[in-house]
């Protein structure tokens, strides 16, 4: 008899709670769907991370952003394509250029997910959720809506299973970092430095609930897992893990208003091993605060501000192991700034 999470357990609260995670990750936008996401045979899973593309149909530098992705797919050829906002942005009908741009991930049969930015629901008059809801339907796509009773639009996890059996191995949690503040308060505050959205609390809520869920499943033990958004944590910019950084820094970053309590969220649950955003065109540093790795994709789209040379970061997930490789990939020269968390920060100060 194949051992799964549940009967791993000796107590009976410990196996129910199992079949509870898994009835309540199904009624939640954490189904399992096709194309199955899992772990090689020799333990390995690889994820491409394309960010800030910036990217209609009719600019003139469309076609060679569509060069972006197609040389840093073909060049990794991962498991999984994540796109982290900031991905269209056009004054005409939106669903049309994310079909046109995802294209070259679909051809190549590669699945792919993808969260809002503050950009993509601008100027064009569709709606956020109508945009996800259509990413959802196209082929290959694992992006999902998330929950309506959320404020925000496109919260989502998903699973990877283990090389040798469909029990859940790693996590991917996608969150909507959202847009700009809706307070009046801040709004009309001029000392403002950085007017950018959040990770609201309910989507925190939801977060500890999902992770809770599957920590049940496997009698207690966090389940490992990454965090993808647009917009960065107040954390990227703490001292503490900018004295671990690895890579670029060129801007000090524009990370949302207010502080959700997100990260502490993470730390406590216990689960979340890195995060990776975007948002920011000239940073595509990594670094680690109390045993998290905070990093920046690098910037993608041709059309975006930021002199950092167009790519997108790798991040090689290790089976078992609270444990990843990450680098950056450009379209053009060699691989940089190479990480593997936990030992590339042991002794940079990181917290």
């Amino acid at each position: 008899m194949k051992k799964t999470a549940a009967n791993r357990c000796s107590c009976p609260a410990a196996a129910i709670a199992g079949a509870m995670c898994l009835l309540a990750i199904c009624s939640t936008a954490a189904r399992a769907a096709a194309p199955t996401l899992q772990f090689n045979p020799q333990g390995k899973f690889k994820i491409v991370q394309l960010t800030d593309l910036h990217w209609n149909s009719t600019q003139e530098e469309a076609p060679k952003t569509l060069e972006v992705i197609e040389k840093v797919i073909d060049a990794e050829k991962p498991d999984l394509v994540v796109l982290t906002g900031d991905v269209v942005v056009t004054e005409r009908d939106p669903l049309e250029d994310w079909t046109r741009l995802t294209e070259p991930i679909r051809r190549r049969a590669i699945p792919w997910a993808a969260v809002m930015g503050n950009h993509d629901d601008e100027k064009h008059g569709v709606a956020r959720r109508d945009i996800v809801k259509h990413l959802a339907a196209l082929p290959g796509s694992l992006a999902r809506e998330g929950p309506e009773s959320l404020g925000a639009t496109g919260n989502y996890v998903l699973t990877i299973a283990g090389s040798k059996s469909n029990e859940a191995a790693c996590a991917l949690y996608f969150l909507d970092s959202q847009a700009y503040p809706t307070i009046e308060a801040i709004n009309q505050c001029k000392d403002v430095r950085s007017r950018y959205g959040w990770v609201s609390f309910d989507q925190i809520q939801w977060y500890r609930q999902t992770s809770r869920q599957l920590r049940a499943a496997r009698c207690g033990e966090p389940l490992p897992a990454m965090a993808f958004f647009h917009i960065p944590l107040q954390e990227y910019c703490d001292p503490i893990l900018l004295k671990s950084k690895i890579g670029a820094r060129g801007e000090s970053g524009s990370h949302g208003t207010l502080n959700s309590g997100l990260f502490a969220a993470m730390l406590e649950e216990g689960d979340v091993m890195g995060v990776a955003v975007g948002h920011d065109h000239d940073n595509d540093y990594a670094g680690c605060l109390f045993g998290i790795c905070l990093a920046y994709g690098r910037v993608s789209g041709l059309a975006a501000y930021g002199d950092l040379p167009r790519g997108g970061r790798v991040i090689e997930l290790t089976e078992g192991k609270r444990e990843f490789d990450s680098w950056i990939r450009p379209a053009e020269g060699p691989v940089r700034n190479r990480i593997h968390f936990p030992t590339s920060f042991e002794n940079r100060d990181g917290g």
